[in-house]
């Protein structure tokens, strides 16, 4: 009889059934076997020795003695070859070996060589050395400590984070995952656990349980309700599993986490979730819950982490979210109230060891669910095996949520309960505010360990292994910084809309209404009770890259929509003045386009033929002056996005001294370059709205602490002037320096040049004193601004990132890591041109390292040389451009990025370097020249040109008196 027992044993070891389920019930038939058959003395030494296998096969791992075997597993290994793999002594190595093999790790065969086992491909695998390493560096010596605790309490139910056998063993009053904040070796391993039985599991979406029939068949998502919130859902993996398996369920779904974990979102999953409706929501579930009115809740693994006091916080916080039809889905291990296999049994106590937490029955989840306000619907369990189960709760009856410490901690429910007054107790605020951000899943500590290893291994580094544990505390406290800034309210601008309404907000309808282009948004602004009557009776258009609360602002772009909740301050300004502002001017593709054919809202015609440029990037505010539909307009300014457009448009245009207007609320380029100023009819207007918007802020750090107040009197020092000055000879105290450079370089055309100097004829006859200079350093200044923008340009104008500054920042406009395919697709020519520059030059280091800081100097050199050149004069003279409106495309989409930026090529050699160096630049138009078709033809079309005056820094008043003079003595139109 016992012969053929013990045969029959062997030929199912030999031949074990395939079937999962018929494995299982003779896995733990064979167990009930072994306990019945063993003697005394096997019971003995099976407890004796129980921590024994742990340690070999942990040894055996570090060896990497399971990889090795596994890796050829036809193949019987001698004990020298084995040694020769490993590296271990043969001696010892035979003892380990053989220790292993007994306990069926490994296969010793009769010739005493060693074959894979089954168990030996299993050891090899990442997640089951993960699970040993975690629990053989910190589960043993806590399970080791439960005797004396357990002792030291009396014998008590741990119901302390902070006091289990955990803490006795590792002598520490913090709560285990704060621990492993400190000691990142056990963090490590135990995230490497945890993340690896996520990998090892069967998704429960994966027809486990009816999903359809059981959860969310009677799910109403219509208006975007969200349908699945799993809240604590890590990096997202519930989320994408339920997409997959139940692709017909639709719906939003969210996953939430602290945003810790949720920084190890791989980007391409990132995208995969965009794509899949799935919105990733920073939150610690200690707090209210941010998604309101979703169908389902769901919480994986998260409450067995707790015990009932900070569960009931954190199924309250859910229960004040929920609509009168939301589920709430713990999905945990329910225990059986008789016959727990010892898995479930040791996982119980294993909560119990490191968390004071447990494993419930489902009479524990009904008690615990009440305490919440919440009705326990149904149970479905999807592995019999360990337990693994949904509980699914629907909102009770109603009743509060009170301390019994009596400290406020507001948690308003509904629950149906026999306790008196309705008051249940919860954890004190202390408690929350000690421990509600720390729980087993957040991967908050392993985060840090990971991440600095990491950090410093991309960056060419390796930290001394004694290092790492404080680098990783230093870094992963940073979380909770985040958290508290990320969460703290904005300071920003808001303006009181009731003192400065805005009315009549619309697109324009048609080419008409849009003044062919001009527009990019219509409205009427003026403020209520204005500080002053400068601009009284002055109607005024701002550029479409300036905030203005309540209206679109595109920047000329589909890449990123942005409606904006503060105003600039140079709007607020105008409004202060008494200024009607009428609208947003449309501006070119993302603020870097020289020709007005690139804008979203589409092509700005010239005001003076159909069919030719603005001029960009201001193009809108050009045209709009230009044609009379305003008497003014705000332009921008960082390669000559005024004066360009100005030029093409017959108006005037000032490119202010950098920092004399303050930019708070527009749209950055890059900070050393950006300027903003007036577009007018006139100089005397433009020095009107220059009195206006010029002055100190307090908050753009692009501004001096002190601004030369004495001479920011424009309009009264320009009067005064024009009223004192000869009458034949007004301008017989102006010394005017005529830049060769500036009249001369490639594709100056020689109508532009002559006319120009024709001016400067006129204008020494009006008494200048006339002198040539030459600045070599501005033939090559154009080219060196160029260079200086991918870098730095691309980052604050494309991105939006904007580091190292004190200003206000415009975070109701996101900022972006990089651009996708769909933005970059959305952006003109230059934009695409300057983004890819970004990414090549930041392909080779030493580009990278070297370039901005030689532009750097580079441009402070020209910036001397200018000045120089100002000691001898008190203007520079030059053409604003070299050659009149060019063409539009009649189809620019079909045209490429090469020849549309061609149009472009020598735009800016006269307007740019006075960006880069700051000194003020004013064009006005002195006369029509022949336009050229695109095959460079003359035309019988004449369009305006521009001359400019460059003056000292601060000095707009000496540009004000040349540019007031010329057009007070000269008909541009008849020049």
């Amino acid at each position: 009889m016992g012969s053929t027992q013990v045969g029959i044993v062997k030929d199912l070891a030999r031949y074990p059934p395939q079937d999962p389920a018929a494995r299982k019930d003779l896995y733990n038939a064979a167990l009930d076997l072994l306990y019945a058959v063993e003697s005394s003395q096997d019971t003995a030494q099976r407890l004796y020795h129980g921590h024994l296998p742990l340690a070999m096969a942990q040894t055996g791992i570090d060896l990497h003695l399971f990889e090795a075997i596994a890796a050829k597993q036809d193949k019987n290994w001698t004990i020298g070859e084995l040694a020769s793999e490993t590296g271990a002594d043969q001696t010892l190595l035979y003892r380990i070996v053989r220790c292993l093999s007994s306990y069926g790790m490994i296969s010793q065969n009769p010739d005493s060589t060693f074959t894979a086992s089954n168990i030996t491909r299993n050891l090899s695998l990442p997640n089951f050395q993960a699970g040993i390493k975690h629990y053989s560096l910190t589960m043993t010596q806590a399970y080791q400590a439960i005797p004396r605790f357990l002792a030291s309490t009396n014998y008590c139910n741990p119901s302390s984070a902070t006091s289990t056998p955990f803490n006795l063993a590792y002598k520490t009053e913090m709560p285990v995952f704060e621990w492993r904040k400190h000691n990142p070796e056990n963090a490590k391993a135990g995230q490497a656990f945890m993340a690896a039985q996520r990998m090892g599991q069967r998704s429960v979406w994966e027809g486990r349980v009816p999903v359809k029939d059981f959860v969310l068949s009677e799910a109403d998502v219509a208006g975007g309700r969200v349908s699945f919130c799993d809240v604590g859902g890590g990096m997202g993996h519930q989320c994408l599993d339920l997409r997959k398996y139940q692709p017909s369920l639709k719906g939003k779904m969210v996953t939430e986490d602290l945003s810790l974990a949720q920084d190890m979102i791989p980007a391409s999953t990132r995208e995969e979730m965009k794509l899949l409706d799935i919105d990733i929501v920073p939150h610690d579930f200690m707090t209210e819950q941010p998604v309101k009115n979703a169908k389902v809740y769901y919480l994986r693994n998260v409450i067995h982490n707790w015990n009932d006091e900070p569960s009931v916080v954190i199924l309250s916080h859910i229960r004040q979210a929920m609509a009168t039809d939301s589920v709430v889905i713990i999905d945990d291990v329910v225990m059986p109230t008789v016959g727990a296999t010892w898995k479930q049994a040791s996982m119980d106590i294993a909560m119990m060891t490191m968390l004071a937490a447990m494993e419930r029955t489902k009479e524990d989840f009904e008690v615990l669910l009440q305490k919440a306000g919440l009705r326990l619907r149904d149970v479905w369990t999807y592995d019999e095996e360990y337990g693994d189960s949904l509980i699914v709760a629907v909102p009770a009856g109603e009743a509060r949520l009170i301390c019994a410490s009596g400290e406020a901690v507001v948690v308003k429910y509904l629950i149906k309960t026999e306790v008196a007054d309705g008051e249940l107790s919860c954890p004190t605020h202390a408690w929350l505010t000690r421990y509600g951000s720390y729980r087993e899943d957040s991967d908050s500590s392993a985060l840090a360990s990971e991440a600095v290893t990491t950090l410093a291994a991309n960056s060419g580094l390796k930290l001394k292994d004694s290092h790492i544990k404080d680098w990783s505390l230093l870094l992963g406290s940073l979380g909770s910084t985040i958290d508290k800034v990320t969460n703290a309210g904005d300071y920003t601008l808001k303006p009181d809309l009731n003192a400065y309404p805005r009315t009549s907000i619309r697109i324009p309808a048609s080419e008409a209404e849009s003044d062919k282009g001009g527009w990019a948004t219509l409205f009427e602004a003026k403020a209520l009770k204005p500080k002053t009557s400068l601009l009284e009776g002055k109607t005024i258009a701002l550029k479409d890259n300036i905030a203005f609360a309540g209206v679109r602002c595109t920047n000329g772009t589909k890449a990123i929509e942005w409606t904006p909740e503060i105003d600039a301050t140079v709007a607020t300004r105008i409004l202060d003045a008494s200024g009607l502002v009428t609208g947003k001017a449309a501006c070119e593709n993302a603020c870097m386009e020289g020709v007005s054919d690139t804008s979203c809202t589409g092509k700005v015609q010239n005001p003076y033929a159909d069919g030719y440029s603005c001029g960009g990037s201001s193009s809108g505010s050009g045209r709009l002056v230009g044609s009379g539909a305003v008497d003014m307009a705000l332009g921008g300014d960082q390669g000559g996005s005024i004066r360009i457009p100005a030029a093409n448009c017959g108006i005037v245009g000032l490119k202010p001294t950098w920092g004399l207007v303050p930019y708070t609320g527009i749209l950055s380029l890059e900070s050393t370059i950006d300027h903003v100023g007036p577009m007018t009819k006139t100089v005397r207007d433009a020095a009107l709205l220059l009195d206006v918007i010029a002055g100190k802020d307090g908050i753009d750090d692009r501004q001096p602490y002190f601004l030369p107040e004495a001479y920011m009197n424009y309009t009264a020092a320009l009067d005064d002037y024009l009223s004192s000055a000869s009458k034949d000879k007004p301008l017989l105290s102006i010394k005017l320096g005529i830049l060769s450079e500036g009249f001369d370089f490639p594709g100056m055309e020689s109508s532009v040049s002559t006319l120009c100097k024709r001016a400067v004829d006129k204008l020494s006859t009006l008494g200048a004193e006339i002198k040539q200079i030459s600045i070599p350093l501005h033939s090559l200044a154009a080219e060196i601004w160029m260079l200086s923008l991918p870098l730095s340009g691309a980052k604050s104008g494309l991105l939006g990132l904007s580091e190292g500054r004190k200003m206000l920042s415009l975070n109701d406009r996101p900022p972006l890591s990089s651009l996708t395919q769909s933005q970059f697709d959305a952006l003109g020519p230059g934009a695409q041109n300057l983004y890819m520059r970004y990414l090549y030059l930041n392909s080779n280091p030493a580009w990278k390292a070297s370039i901005h800081g030689k532009t750097n100097n580079l441009l402070r050199q020209i910036n001397d040389a200018y000045d120089d050149a100002f000691k001898d004069v008190d203007i520079l003279v030059m053409p604003t451009l070299p050659s009149p409106p060019c063409r539009l495309f009649d189809d620019p989409e079909n045209v490429g990025p090469l020849e549309r930026l061609g149009r472009n090529v020598g735009l800016v050699t006269n307007t740019a370097p006075f960006d880069s160096t700051g000194h003020p630049a004013l064009t006005v138009p002195v006369g029509y020249v022949d336009a050229t078709d695109e095959e460079g033809k003359g035309k019988a079309v004449r369009l305006p040109i521009g001359i400019q005056f460059v003056g000292k820094k601060f000095c707009e008043n000496d540009v004000f008196k040349v540019g007031a003079v010329w057009e007070g003595e000269v008909d541009w139109k008849t020049f």
